[in-house]
């Protein structure tokens, strides 16, 4: 019977069953697997990151450094000294010198900004007879901070007037 085809059925009837009722056929032979395309090699790093890193500082591109940074550690900048957020509100008074020295020329925070000089005359004051009522010097801090009782040419050096 069929149920025992392999063992029982000779290699002819096998043949002919397997031809004209598609059954007694043997199992199909596994096909060999597909072969796995070759592994590429990985891409070569943009940058290495040995190259250079005793001078890294001066000698690097800021994309390298931003590469190397990400990828290896390496060539990152250094942590601020200072968080020049902290305390900014009152800096003036509780900032050390260094602090502020370092937040104004890194951050631009705590720069200190001198208070402008006191004004030294009032030039409006006279202002209508100023060729014979102010003083030389008078005349000549009028002409060149606001622009006011200069005499003839060249013209006044501080645009501070305008």
């Amino acid at each position: 019977g069929y149920s025992n085809w392999e063992a029982a059925w000779s290699t002819t009837k096998k043949s002919y069953c397997c031809k004209t009722m598609g059954r007694g056929c043997a199992p199909p032979h596994p096909l060999p697997p597909h072969p796995l395309p070759p592994t590429l090699p990985p891409a070569p790093a943009p940058f290495d990151c040995n190259a250079g890193f005793a001078n890294w500082q001066a000698g690097w591109s800021e994309p390298k450094k931003a590469w190397c940074c990400k990828a290896t550690r390496r060539g990152c900048p250094p942590p601020d000294p200072w968080n020049c957020a902290v305390g900014f509100e009152n800096w003036y008074h509780i900032w050390t010198a260094a602090k502020k020295a370092w937040c104004c020329s890194h951050h631009g925070k705590g720069c200190y900004t001198p208070p402008p000089a006191p004004v030294q005359y009032d030039c409006n004051a006279g202002y209508a007879n100023w060729q014979a009522g102010w003083s030389e010097a008078k005349k000549s801090w009028c002409c060149q901070t606001m622009g006011r009782g200069c005499t003839g040419n060249p013209c006044p050096t501080s645009n501070s007037w305008r």
